[in-house]
């Protein structure tokens, strides 16, 4: 006897509800013949603000910084100075996990009369590195420990893991740490440290220094350029350098038109508009810059407003990576 004509004469009977040989009958005109199915759904939480994505790729970078400072400590055997470092890099991983973005991960796993949901909140940890924002940039002993790396393996300079040269990565157009695994790779420099193993400490800290994650696309360089002179003028202007300003601002609407003859069609009208209002700006400068402004009040508010602006275009630019 079928499982259908069971419920159905269990529900002549009585004893059990028309509603389950209903649903039954229903679910037996497809039968599912998996024995397990699984589903999983991701929701991005709410989105950085251009101040937040700035002072988290801040955080990566001194993580970065302190991590360097901390290898060099170990070189002169200074390992005061090495734990006083790490411990400095671990306070900032905090800092980075407790700002990390959030998604809403749900899963649900189903087999026979077993459900599974879970649904809950997990952090992204791979925090992208802007090094625009840096005024020395932390990635030069990235670079250096990646080739160090390589040359260990016996992997040409040339071309490095991926098949990604050493030339391309310092073209690169994202760069992220993952702070999940710097974490780890600092508590174990931490522990070689009180140990008084420095090259268990050091390699671990090297460790985080090639694990820096690049990724190169030559449609994005224009975007890079955007990017960069988007936060130099804003650097500019904020210093009353206007004709500075200028030049930055002339670079990101030259790299922006660059960009817009590979940019996908529905992209082109928010391309438009941002060189229209880098276009308004440039004039608002250059009319600054004609003035010869001496005293900080004599200047126009659309400037006083200028670095607001620029830094929602950066983060504009930012998002379409």
């Amino acid at each position: 006897m079928t499982k259908i004509k069971y419920l159905a004469v269990l529900a002549c009977a009585g004893l059990v509800s028309t509603n389950l040989f209903a649903a039954a009958k229903k679910q037996g005109k497809k039968k599912d013949s998996s024995r397990i199915s699984a589903s999983v759904f991701t929701k991005p939480g709410p989105k950085l603000s251009s101040k937040e994505a700035q002072a988290l790729s801040l955080t990566a970078g001194e993580i970065i910084r302190e991590t360097d400072l901390s290898r060099r400590d170990l070189q002169d055997e200074n390992l005061k100075g090495a734990k006083s470092d790490i411990n400095k890099a671990l306070i900032l991983v905090k800092i980075a996990e407790r700002a990390a973005p959030k998604m809403v991960l749900e899963t649900k796993i189903h087999s026979g009369n077993l459900s599974f949901t879970d649904k809950r909140e997990i952090p992204n940890y791979i925090i992208p590195i802007y090094d625009e924002l840096e005024d020395v940039s932390v990635l030069a002993p990235v670079f250096s420990a990646k080739e160090h790396a390589e040359k260990r393996q016996g992997v040409s300079s040339a071309t490095g893991p991926m098949g990604i040269g050493l030339d391309e990565e310092m073209l690169q157009t994202k760069v992220s740490l993952d702070v999940g695994l710097a974490k780890s790779q600092l508590l174990k420099a931490q522990k070689a440290v009180a140990a008084r193993q420095i090259k268990v400490a050091d390699r671990e800290l090297e460790r985080l220094e090639t694990d820096v994650i690049f990724s190169y696309s030559q449609e994005d360089r224009p975007l890079l350029t955007v990017r960069a002179n988007l936060i130099l003028a804003k650097k500019e202007i904020e210093g009353s350098h206007y004709k500075e300003a200028q030049a930055a601002l002339d670079q990101a609407r030259s790299a922006l038109e660059e960009y817009a003859k590979s940019a996908s069609s529905s992209r082109l009208g928010a391309i438009n508009q941002l060189e229209d209002k880098i276009k308004d700006l440039d004039s608002q400068v250059k009319d600054a810059e004609g003035k010869k402004i001496a005293s900080p009040k004599d200047v126009p508010p659309a400037l006083n407003s200028a670095p607001k602006h620029l830094d929602h275009w950066w983060n504009k630019v930012r998002g379409w990576f």
